[in-house]
């Protein structure tokens, strides 16, 4: 059953509240002031909050703003409470961030059905949002295995016709009628049918490890990131690289140290570096190649630019950047999968918020929240 929280200075406000709610099955916590709510719900999440506005200490209204500027809290939603009914104190709550308000003195029938209300709605977008989530995961792995189908079905094919040839150099060998031609053609064709076949391995190979680079597959964990420093030394990493191609990069970052999934971050920054280099830089009248980052701290959110100055991507193109397996480049390197990973590292792993658009180049905006 979902836990809710009450916070409320008055004692025969909290154990009315306290009745009502867990009559109905609900766990209940309780909380006199806003310094003890935060420090208990940083502890641990309730699924919802009914703040009093009027408390000792920080007000209600200062206590759902601390909540809501911090990213692993500001998602548990508030219900205020309130004896004013005023438009002007309403207006202060929802500014603050409420997502609902009730006036006292309430009636125990609507603080039930404004509660289940609130809790129905948040079900009903975890369900939504938990169906996107697997509908884009089952649309990944039906798109590597149907990707997949083709190499193995050519080298199903290639070994059946291998083992074919094989039996009637046999027979040949058995009957005495084997010739010199046969065994050249014999071996001529073996070179084409292994060359096939290691082409192929290579194609699933690829499919593989592409797939295995979800960042389903990895273990974020939280650590002290110097974010220039990062983009710094992958680009060191990846001179080579950028030389080879003619790309300067440019980073713009001031100081950022901050809690981040520092892995995940890493393979961010590679993938977006590697899909410019193996797509953007195609034409070699352009006198200047660059790619610029832009990290910028926006209240309790990182905030990441990445353009270059390629060839950028036709709109019809753009459109289905994110998706599994399309790319403008169908050749033995390119298999379509580096801006998905882009794009669920970036949603997955770092709970964040990618935006392409095209523009003299391509240009990613994102958004990665700062964890504690």
């Amino acid at each position: 059953m979902n836990e809710i929280m009450i916070v409320d200075d008055t004692p025969a406000n909290l154990k009315l509240l306290e009745s009502i709610l867990s009559g109905e099955g609900y766990h209940i916590r309780v909380a006199i002031n806003g310094d003890m709510a935060l420090k208990s719900i940083a502890s641990s999440l309730p699924d919802l909050i009914l703040m009093d506005i009027n408390m000792p200490g920080i007000s209600g209204i200062e206590t759902c703003k601390k909540l809501k500027q911090d990213p692993e809290l500001c998602d548990v939603p508030v219900i205020f409470i309130s004896a004013s009914s005023d438009t002007e104190s309403i207006e202060e709550a929802f500014a603050a961030g409420g997502y609902d308000y009730i006036t006292k003195p309430f009636r125990a029938r609507e603080v039930l059905i404004r509660v289940k209300s609130v809790l129905s709605i948040l079900q009903a977008q975890n369900e939504k949002y938990r169906a996107q989530l697997f509908s884009t995961m089952i649309q990944i792995t039906m798109g590597v295995a149907h990707e997949m189908n083709t190499p193995i079905g050519v080298c199903v094919t290639a070994n059946s016709c291998l083992q074919s040839q094989a039996k009637k150099m046999r027979e040949k060998h058995e009957a005495s009628t084997l010739t010199r031609d046969d065994i050249s053609d014999w071996i001529d064709q073996d070179e084409n049918v292994s060359q096939l076949v290691t082409k192929n391995l290579h194609k699933l190979d690829q499919l593989i490890t592409a797939f295995k680079t979800l960042p389903v597959h990895d273990v974020a964990d939280v650590e002290e990131t110097n974010l220039g420093q990062l983009v710094q030394e992958l680009a060191e990493a990846k001179t080579h690289f950028l030389d080879q191609k003619k790309v300067v990069l440019n980073l713009q970052c001031e100081g950022l140290v901050i809690p981040a999934k520092k892995k995940l971050l890493v393979k961010l920054f590679d993938k977006l570096i590697d899909n410019s280099l193996d797509h953007a830089f195609e034409d070699d009248n352009k006198e200047e190649r660059k790619i610029d980052i832009t990290l910028e701290k926006v209240g309790r959110e990182i905030a990441i630019v990445y353009r270059d100055n390629g060839i950028g991507m036709e709109f019809n193109d753009l459109k289905k950047l994110f998706e599994p397996f399309f790319t403008t480049k169908r050749i033995e390197k390119h298999i379509g999968f580096s801006a998905t990973i882009i794009y669920m590292t970036v949603i997955w792993g770092l709970e964040g918020s990618i935006q392409a658009k095209s523009n003299s180049g391509l240009q990613y905006n994102i958004r990665i929240p700062i964890h504690k």
